[in-house]
């Protein structure tokens, strides 16, 4: 009994003429391998079916003040020496841990904004990394004011 085997070589566009390899062999009827489904539906056709909304994440600046709230808390009760005890215990450079940690640098107007993103249903997308420059910013009023930009960017 003869059987024909199609392979995917790789992407398509790679080859020449078809991304397809045929492959024919002769094998007893009782070695013939089963027929294989083509593989998964595509994006679209699975979108097609009734999904639920999915659930919106706590922006990553919510999440990361929330955990230099928590390294500020274990060196103030002498849980860990310094940040470089930090650093070696999450498996960070101390110059990451410095970054989070600088956070907690921001006026208290931002810090309790950052916190009711995290509560808000549709947060807009504020990163960490987006906060970083304004807490290089000394005055209260002047940090106020890039966040309002910072978010308004965002939105």
């Amino acid at each position: 009994m003869e059987q024909t085997v199609e392979v995917s070589l790789g992407p398509r566009g790679v080859f020449q003429k078809d991304n397809i390899g045929r492959i024919k062999r002769q094998m007893a009827a009782s070695q013939l391998l089963p027929f294989a489904p083509p593989g998964p539906k595509s994006r679209k056709q699975k979108q097609k079916k009734h999904q639920p909304p999915k659930k919106r994440c706590t922006p990553s600046a919510a999440k990361f003040l929330r955990l230099a709230r928590g390294w500020q808390r274990q060196l103030d009760d002498g849980e860990v020496e310094s940040q470089a005890a930090i650093a070696r215990r999450e498996g960070l450079t101390r110059a990451r841990v410095s970054q989070v940690m600088s956070l907690l640098r921001l006026a208290p107007a931002i810090l309790d904004s950052v916190r009711a993103l995290a509560e808000c249903p549709h947060p807009p997308v504020l990163s960490e990394a987006a906060l970083r420059p304004i807490t290089r910013i000394k005055d209260s009023e002047k940090q106020l004011a890039a966040f309002e930009e910072a978010l308004a960017s965002r939105s």
